[in-house]
């Protein structure tokens, strides 16, 4: 599938494929409505591959063109790569990637869930129950709620609730509406290292003669071969 479109195959063997972004673009990072907004990184490693099937909905009501922007851009694929690959839709991008990421991250912060994770505090102060404590919990660390049975065992109705009211706490509500963490903590990252957090990792990686590194040297070695189709902004280090 790779080989089959030029634009996509330039891009996953660019030396920034798979290496987190060091910074949002201006219009992204405002989006995040947030003083301390998460890295690149982190946003990568919670939402490139899920904690669990369906944790954050964030596919739900979401624009598949602004998403689909947003997750290539967070995996490294070089932004004018992104906006080849668009073709037709090109005339969507009057903007820029930037805008279609922006208008993503604003749509990722209407889910409480993700807003909670994105926000990073300390959601002790709203952890009002042993239930709520276990919301909290298994948000954090990107699990469903366990069924322990018996007292605060929980029904799916219980964990529900429970989430709900950890979500709308006036703690967590108003620093969001803030944008100002008061507690900050690390937030987690559920798949850390799902993409490199620095390229100087990457050809690490590739110096150890793994077959993984060894598929994407040869198929640099192929590309190559023909200079005269590279676009100016690919980077092949050979190692």
């Amino acid at each position: 599938m790779i080989w089959k479109d030029l634009d996509l195959c330039h891009g996953v063997f660019h030396d920034g494929f798979l290496v987190a972004p060091k910074e949002w673009p201006k219009k992204s990072r405002e989006a995040w409505g947030l003083k301390e907004p998460p890295s690149p990184y982190e946003v990568a490693c919670a939402i490139l591959v899920e904690p669990q099937k369906g944790f954050w909905q964030l596919a739900k009501g979401a624009d598949p063109v602004a998403m689909s922007v947003t997750y290539w851009w967070l995996a490294g694929l070089h932004g004018e790569a992104i906006s080849n690959l668009l073709g037709g839709r090109r005339s969507l991008m009057s903007g820029g990637f930037d805008v279609l990421m922006s208008q993503f991250i604003r749509h990722a912060m209407t889910k409480k869930r993700f807003a909670v994770w994105a926000l990073g505090t300390d959601l002790t102060p709203a952890c009002t129950s042993r239930h709520v404590a276990r919301a909290a919990l298994a948000l954090m660390r990107g699990t469903p709620m366990r069924r322990a049975g018996g007292h605060n065992g929980g029904s799916s109705y219980e964990d529900k609730a429970a989430l709900k009211k950890l979500l709308g706490h006036p703690y967590l509500v108003g620093q969001l509406r803030n944008g100002v963490r008061f507690a900050p903590i690390d937030r987690p990252l559920y798949k850390d290292g799902i993409v490199w957090s620095d390229l100087a990792a990457k050809i690490e990686w590739l110096c150890q003669n793994m077959s993984g590194g060894k598929r994407v040297l040869g198929a640099r070695k192929i590309l190559a071969q023909y200079p005269e189709q590279h676009p100016a902004w690919l980077r092949m280090t050979h190692v």
